[in-house]
């Protein structure tokens, strides 16, 4: 396709740093960020899974539709390069494993968990401040 497809995602939860880590990343001269931090395409942030079937989907032109989400596969294979995609969403995704184990096997997935007190105290701050 002449398009790469993720060397890995981060999966994580809200408020657990999985936004930090992107910054932080992204600006790692190694590192080529997708078109946004969070594409949505396996699981959207209104939560609505688009992986059901796991073993039918994503079809073919949907895959193909993903991996235009990322750089050319020429800007990667020249340098020791790699692309991701960070998601707070794919963690609470039950599909979501098996068309990564399926559909990307050779992709790193780095989970990022918080405390959930912790955790559950920023999220209320954030809808106090809203």
């Amino acid at each position: 396709t002449g398009r790469c497809l993720p060397n890995f995602i981060v999966l994580g939860v809200q408020k657990a740093g999985t936004s930090t880590l992107f910054q932080l990343m992204r600006s790692h001269p190694q590192i080529i960020e997708p078109e946004a931090k969070e594409l949505h395409f396996f699981y959207t942030s209104n939560l609505v899974s688009l992986c059901e079937s796991p073993m039918l989907r994503p079809r073919p032109e949907e895959l193909l539709a993903y991996a235009h989400r990322f750089p050319p596969k020429a800007e990667l294979s020249n340098r020791s390069l790699l692309t991701g995609e960070w998601s707070a969403t794919y963690l609470l995704c039950w599909c979501c494993p098996l068309i990564f184990s399926r559909v990307l096997p050779r992709t790193r997935l780095l989970v990022q968990l918080r405390d959930p007190i912790s955790r559950t105290h920023a999220r209320f701050m954030e809808f106090q401040a809203k």
